[in-house]
């Protein structure tokens, strides 16, 4: 399940008709870039705060009238979580010598009768290069076409498309059958 994240509540009229359009691409876009933003925080309130970033990122760039696309988020949320890997690293190699690394969250949570259903394409998602993962992950749970997935991550489209073909191929020799849905 999704956590669900809230915009605080406006106290002036004003105000509150300035920030509709914010508001409703916060409600269409932030669990899509919320799942997004798993891969690069591994647990729930990382992601959320890349997803907040993201937001703030673009309102600060865009203003008001909320003139961005999911695109725009979607890049926004990499560029930040990119840096919460690599802010992520650098911490466990200075805590390295103190303790242990701690056993990796679940990507997603989810009702108890698709546990192992989403343990084991999770497990496969992690066994994919990361390009790939990238890809499917911003297709499927992003819901971006091949030429906005493109745009985030600044490559060609057919390129985009040949990394999501040949993910999907990985994921079914990785996954059971008894997995795979029709």
């Amino acid at each position: 399940m999704v956590a669900v994240m809230s915009l605080p509540e406006i106290e002036s009229p004003a105000a509150a008709t300035a920030g509709e359009p914010w508001r409703e691409l916060f409600r269409s876009q932030a669990p899509r870039l919320l799942l997004y933003a798993r891969q690069f925080a591994h647990e729930a309130a990382g992601a959320e705060d890349i997803v907040q970033e993201a937001f703030v990122r673009c309102w600060q760039r865009y203003g008001e009238g909320g003139r961005t696309t999911p695109a725009l988020l979607f890049s926004a949320a990499r560029t930040i979580g990119l840096d919460h890997l690599r802010a992520r690293a650098r911490r466990q190699q200075r805590e390295a010598a103190v303790a242990p690394d701690p056993a990796a969250a679940e990507w997603f949570a989810c009702p108890a009768e698709e546990a192992e259903r989403a343990e084991a394409i999770a497990l496969a998602l992690q066994r994919l290069p990361s390009a790939q993962r990238e890809v499917v992950v911003l297709r499927i749970w992003g819901d971006l076409r091949f030429a906005e997935i493109a745009s985030v991550l600044a490559i060609p489209e057919d390129t985009a498309s040949s990394r999501f073909r040949y993910a999907l191929a990985a994921l079914r020799d990785l996954l059971p059958a008894s997995l795979l849905r029709p």
